[in-house]
């Protein structure tokens, strides 16, 4: 008789239950730390393009970044003074999937922007950002000094 008898079967499916149950989840946070790395990238990318755009004085103006306010996990590069006088123009919309949100937005002159000066790139809004994802307990605190844009610890 040629085959597989019902219990080795079963006892093959559970094995194999068992080992995807364990590796999923392993999977599952990798994707979401990666997803939240390249969001925090994402985030000093466009600190620095505002920056950069400031000290070249390109279309002659201030640049700044604008952390969203209604859904908490995107940012918005921006070219003027302050957000609410902006050139709508030239915004620039950089989302983030919906697990990854700003945890908290401490900005010497309060408010969600970040602007830079034109010509010399000084931010005038010095501070941190905290970028989490809602599905972990990950994050990633970002500041913002002067001409200095880094990942910053406690």
């Amino acid at each position: 008789m040629k085959g597989f008898t019902l219990t080795e079967v079963l006892i093959s499916l559970s094995i194999l239950i068992v080992i995807f149950t364990l590796t999923v989840p392993r999977i599952s946070d990798q994707y979401t730390e990666r997803v939240l790395d390249n969001s925090a990238e994402k985030v000093i990318e466009t600190l620095k393009s505002a920056q950069s755009r400031a000290m070249s004085s390109v279309k002659d103006d201030n640049w700044g970044v604008r952390f969203n306010s209604v859904d908490n996990h995107g940012l918005l590069l921006f070219k003027g003074a302050e957000f609410s006088e902006r050139d709508i123009d030239f915004d620039i919309i950089h989302n983030f999937p919906g697990f990854i949100k700003f945890e908290e937005i401490d900005l010497e002159e309060g408010g969600r922007e970040v602007v830079f000066s034109k010509i010399t790139g000084i931010s005038l809004n010095n501070g941190k950002i905290i970028l989490y994802d809602d599905q972990g307990d990950k994050s990633h605190k970002i500041c913002i000094e002067d001409y200095l844009i880094f990942y910053c610890k406690d």
